[in-house]
């Protein structure tokens, strides 16, 4: 560079028009600098970067299902790998180690998620019992489209009964999921009255740990058992 224009070498007529191409003009009397194109100020950042890099998929409303004011991590998350259809079923991790792909809970189909949300006749069972319990009607859909419901129906009106909503659904993919993992593993078997009570008693319970924070409104109270908690 001479003064402020750049001088190259002789004959390099290709290289002259190729810079005489680019929109830029220099300045001598200021120090040289690096710009990341990816960020409106031009400096860089991890999470850009990342945005640069990670794969961008449809975005969903999910999270209005898994965190909300009464969730339960543990619950959470085995929703959160229900939806994403990721818990190893039996559809996913066959081998010839395994007898059959069959359902543990029906012994009447093969493992998938759809089949165990709640296509399965114990799962199903189990299902109608805990939301007739609580006083819920949850459409008769497929796993991902009753996914889709809920997803739809929290987002857009929220409150009390569609957090419970939520935490039911968690509660009750994590009681299937725990049960169909005692059959394989453990040998042992749980009714469905069994794994009904044990889910309408953990919502309970969150109910009761979170009454000091959130009130409850009567209709909840009684449903759910909680009058004699008040009352203490």
């Amino acid at each position: 560079m001479v003064g402020d224009q750049w001088r190259f070498p002789a004959g390099d007529e290709v290289l002259s028009q190729l810079w005489s191409s680019i929109p830029f003009q220099p300045h001598p009397n200021e120090e040289d600098g690096i710009i990341w194109n990816h960020t409106s100020s031009g400096r860089f950042s991890i999470a850009s970067a990342w945005d640069l890099l990670r794969a961008h998929r449809p975005t969903t409303n999910m999270q209005y299902i898994l965190w909300h004011p009464l969730h339960v991590p543990r619950l959470s998350f085995i929703l959160w790998l229900a939806s994403q259809g990721r818990l190893s079923t039996k559809d996913r991790v066959h081998t010839v180690n395994m007898e059959d792909g069959s359902c543990k809970l029906c012994n009447q189909a093969t493992e998938t998620h759809e089949h165990l949300f709640f296509q399965c006749l114990f799962s199903a069972q189990v299902w109608q019992t805990v939301n007739n319990k609580a006083k819920m009607h949850w459409p008769s859909l497929p796993w991902a489209d009753l996914l889709q419901w809920a997803m739809s129906r929290v987002k857009k009106k929220g409150g009390i009964n569609n957090h419970i909503g939520s935490l039911l659904l968690s509660s009750t993919v994590y009681h299937l999921w725990q049960e169909r993992n005692r059959r394989i593993f453990c040998d042992h078997h749980k009714a469905s009255q069994a794994i009904s009570a044990d889910i309408y008693q953990q919502v309970r319970t969150q109910l009761i740990h979170a009454q000091d924070r959130l009130k409850w409104p009567v209709q909840v109270q009684t449903t759910w058992n909680l009058l004699d908690d008040y009352a203490h």
